[in-house]
């Protein structure tokens, strides 16, 4: 079986990262278009991803609409941390989501693929991540077991139990 198109969830997190490892070394092999998605992040941000997002993309964090609290999560090193967190604005998050696509774009780029496209949308993970199946028709989907969510989203159930259940793609999962 060979894919020709893969579907992958970034979110800027360290399993993120894995999981687009995996799927560029499969597209590699059967020169597979790489799709990358992302949704919009709601809620509170990690201030280590909004600090990356400024130094790295130039992304202008400075207009935090709340001030940082203390929340537990799941760090780009993949590992549960207890972080600070900040609430931005709307167009903040959206050039956040751009700097993760950019990034993981250059990730792929450098890696050897040379057909990638990029989604951002606004929405749940879950959803915007079954629209993207549904408008791509991919061969395959790989994302990674554990996003940047919270304590209280890994209690509710990941973004990854819900996409399994929401079609019928071949689905890789990366710890």
């Amino acid at each position: 079986m060979s894919y020709k198109r893969i579907l992958v969830a970034v979110d800027g997190s360290a399993n993120a990262a894995r999981a687009l490892s995996a799927a560029t070394d499969l597209a590699k092999q059967w020169d597979s278009r790489i799709v990358l998605v992302h949704a919009v992040m709601s809620g509170a941000l990690p201030k280590e991803l909004l600090e990356w997002a400024r130094v790295e993309y130039g992304v202008d964090t400075r207009q935090e609409a709340e001030p940082q609290v203390d929340m537990p999560g799941f760090g780009r090193l993949g590992v549960v941390t207890h972080e600070q967190v900040s609430r931005a604005p709307y167009h903040t998050r959206v050039a956040l989501g751009r700097a993760v696509l950019q990034d993981a774009e250059h990730r792929a780029h450098n890696d050897g693929v040379r057909d990638t496209r990029v989604l951002l949308e606004d929405g749940e993970p879950a959803e915007v991540i079954r629209h993207a199946v549904d408008s791509e028709k991919p061969d395959l989907i790989v994302m990674g077991t554990r996003g940047l969510g919270t304590w209280r989203g890994m209690l509710a159930g990941s973004v990854s139990q819900k996409v399994i259940g929401l079609h019928t793609v071949p689905t890789l999962l990366i710890p």
